[in-house]
């Protein structure tokens, strides 16, 4: 598989080293998803925008292409997550152009990233706020 990362220009752009070392980060860590999820594809394209804000973020524009916002002091092990959170909707063919989801769809999809995500990383990203208590309380409705 080959990996392609652009990395966007933008007025608060990353430096060429600062890029190689994020380019680095990004490639170890979708090589090892892909083992893991043992996916059989020719390309998997990320694009890079620096921006202005405190968290990565990360998108699944298609089954081959992964974009990512990264403030210009990026927490490596917040971007190592995200990676893997995106890796893990490219391996259940999950994107934003693979056709309209039901809210349960998202609501598993979601989830199962966050879970490989904390199973990766170690470490719970800020945005999970589900317990086993809010599990408890909403199980029933979705039995309904």
């Amino acid at each position: 598989m080959k990996i392609n990362i652009l990395f966007l220009k933008a007025d608060i752009g990353f430096d060429k080293a600062y890029e190689k070392h994020l380019e680095k980060i990004i490639k170890n860590t979708a090589e090892e998803a892909v083992k893991i999820f043992n996916l059989k594809r020719n390309n998997l394209n990320f694009t890079v925008y620096p921006y202005n804000k405190k968290l990565t973020d990360g998108f699944t524009q298609a089954l081959d292409w992964i974009r990512f916002s990264i403030p210009k002091k990026v927490n490596e092990n917040e971007l190592r997550g995200v990676i893997c959170h995106e890796m893990c909707h490219i391996a259940m063919n999950y994107s934003y152009y693979s056709g309209r989801k039901t809210f349960l769809e998202t609501l598993f999809a979601e989830g199962l990233a966050a879970v490989f995500e904390i199973e990766q990383i170690g470490k719970t990203p800020l945005y999970v706020r589900y317990n086993s208590s809010f599990i408890k309380k909403w199980l029933p409705e979705l039995n309904r």
